[in-house]
């Protein structure tokens, strides 16, 4: 999955960081009725990386780790028809940063849709809905 992620400065609004990763999650999931929850890893790969600061940007992705690391909570409710919605919380476990003196991990929250093209056998058991 395409992720377009970011952090900005506590201190200074005008010093933005920019990140686009493609992450793979596997989720263990526990189904009830529609409802799921999951928890599992996630694998990251950087794409790219930029910082902005007073309208210049420049390209960091040589001063940050290639790979990301994370572990993967969510919860969602899917539909008898398969479409599903779902959010998710990420907890970087890793340091991003190559530097020896960074501390920079990583952490966001994903909201989405989701379709399922079998629904009978996505963990649900159409006999109890």
């Amino acid at each position: 999955v395409y992720s377009k992620e970011g952090a900005q400065d506590k201190d200074n609004s005008d010093y933005k960081i920019h990140l686009d990763y493609i992450n793979i999650t596997a989720l263990f999931r526990y189904n009830s009725r529609g409802f799921f929850v999951g928890i599992g890893p996630q694998l990251g790969v950087l794409g790219s990386a930029k910082v902005k600061y007073m309208g210049n940007s420049d390209d960091i992705k040589d001063d940050l780790k290639s790979t990301n690391i994370a572990a993967a909570i969510a919860a969602g409710y899917e539909l008898p028809n398969g479409l599903g919605f779902y959010a998710r919380y990420n907890l970087g476990l890793v340091n991003i940063g190559s530097e020896s003196g960074d501390d920079i991990k990583t952490t966001g929250i994903n909201i989405g849709l989701r379709f399922s093209l079998n629904p009978e056998k996505s963990g649900k058991d159409p006999k109890k809905d």
